[in-house]
């Protein structure tokens, strides 16, 4: 949402919503030499800092919206405590 690329290690969690080279950069946990490579791999190549960027902005529009996600948990609360 914030428009910068995303470094993040491949760790459960984390790999279900960042994409390797699509909406940002996955490093194996714990392996520095690895997240050095992710963070001198956006500084060198050109456009892939705001291409990741881009692809994770429109991700997290699409997939942390009001309608998708707050409005049925609401739904589901309003009708558990209701009925």
């Amino acid at each position: 949402a914030c428009r910068i690329p995303i470094i993040a290690s491949d760790a459960p969690g984390l790999n279900t919503y960042i994409r390797h080279n699509e909406n940002g950069l996955l490093f194996t946990v714990e392996d520095h030499e690895a997240l050095s490579k992710c963070i001198l791999k956006i500084l060198n190549k050109k456009n892939m800092s705001s291409k990741l960027a881009n692809v994770a902005e429109a991700y997290y529009r699409n997939e942390f919206n009001l309608s998708k996600n707050i409005k049925p948990l609401d739904k589901l609360i309003r009708n558990s405590v209701f009925n």
